[in-house]
């Protein structure tokens, strides 16, 4: 048997980028994540080839000094956290300290930054892992970082990308997202030197979705709206002339992070059992805030899917929202009383909270605000 060594820190960043980079598209999320972090509020991306031979991401956010732009390189190196009780109230959208890594050990890649203190910026070229040029460089106030030749030292992985066409089909979806979520900042996506994205930044969300749906799904939106003190929850469901078979018209941001947890289905389901057939499935769009002492989004790699403290809390808050905004055809509306309690279908396993947990807690022991206006089936509702 082979005696037990330590990994060299170019294969252990090549064995992190098959987790954190599955095609071209997880590099860009992982660029505008790290950009939407600095702070900024106008955002470019550009791809060449599907992202397969290049990818720049520029934006005007506080940049990095040159010490940072190093750092930034290394693996398990970020400002996001501390200490172990960081983890628990992440409030960025990265903070694993992996991305830059994972992308510089397969790719050869260009940072050029400059903090607004600073006279002059900063560039650097890192390929195959390593630094191969450092120098001052003239650029404005932010950083913008291009990716070229991605996966060229993992054939492998080159095997499994798809067509040029798919691949930026799967970027254009990622900006799509972005955009949706955070509606404040100004996207652009430039394909190919052709500019084919582009949101002003005005904060105007339903104006974002009719660009990116058209007008035969905007029209056929409900807005929810919806708030207590523990939750809010906002976005938009669609009547029954939007059911589908799928889920892929179906978005859940959590604290603005695209996320993913069989809870919303089931939520969103139960909302609307009466209406749906089964298989069929309403547009959603929801955005989920909530202190993020309740959730824990360190469980992937990408950061893609999340746990909360009391899944049930979650259900029931869904459910209420779209209850409370949008009637469907065919679902009763009846008058429902605060002691009625709400009880969640059992479509997961609810491990027992401790007492002290409950007592930490306290949001969870809160009954849910039932209003005249909230809707329900004659189904029982329990408590959050």
């Amino acid at each position: 048997m082979d005696k037990i060594q330590l990994l060299s820190p170019l294969v252990a960043n090549m064995i992190a980028a098959g987790e954190v980079l599955e095609r071209p598209s997880s590099a860009v999320k992982e660029l505008v994540e790290n950009s939407i972090d600095a702070g900024a509020d106008r955002i470019v991306t550009e791809i060449d080839q599907g992202g397969r031979s290049r990818i720049k991401v520029t934006d005007n956010g506080c940049g990095m000094s040159p010490e940072d732009a190093r750092n930034s390189f290394k693996r398990h190196a970020t400002s996001k956290i501390s200490k172990p009780e960081d983890l628990g109230v992440i409030s960025t959208m990265g903070f694993r300290g992996e991305a830059l890594a994972s992308i510089a050990a397969v790719s050869k890649v260009t940072m050029i930054t400059r903090t607004a203190d600073s006279l002059e910026g900063f560039e650097i070229r890192m390929e195959a892992g390593e630094s191969v040029y450092e120098n001052v460089a003239g650029c404005g106030t932010g950083t913008s970082i291009e990716i070229k030749d991605l996966f060229f030292n993992t054939p492998a992985r080159m095997k499994f990308l798809k067509s040029e066409n798919t691949e930026a089909a799967l970027i254009t979806e990622t900006i799509e997202r972005f955009i949706i979520a955070y509606p404040q900042i100004s996207f652009k996506l430039i394909k190919n030197g052709r500019e084919v994205i582009y949101s002003a930044g005005d904060n105007d969300s339903f104006s974002n979705l009719r660009n990116i749906y058209g007008k035969a799904v905007t029209d056929n939106l409900v807005k929810i709206s919806y708030e207590t003190e523990a939750v809010s929850i906002n976005g938009y469901i669609g009547n029954e002339k939007l059911l589908k078979n799928g889920r892929k018209n179906q978005m859940f941001f959590v604290n603005g992070r695209i996320v993913k947890n069989k809870i919303f289905f089931a939520a969103v389901d139960e909302a609307m059992k009466e209406k749906a057939t089964s298989g069929q499935h309403p547009f959603v769009i929801l955005d989920i805030r909530i202190d993020p002492a309740y959730t824990d989004v360190n469980v992937h790699p990408t950061k893609a899917e999340i746990k909360f403290s009391d899944d049930r809390f979650i259900f029931a808050n869904i459910v209420s929202a779209i209850s409370s905004s949008f009637t469907v055809k065919g679902m009763e509306r009846k008058e429902t009383s605060p002691e009625e309690e709400f009880e969640p279908i059992s479509f997961i396993a609810k491990p027992e909270i401790k007492e002290e947990t409950v007592a930490r807690f306290n949001i969870f022991k809160k009954k849910l605000p039932i209003t005249a206006n909230s809707t329900n089936s004659s189904r029982k509702s329990s408590k959050a």
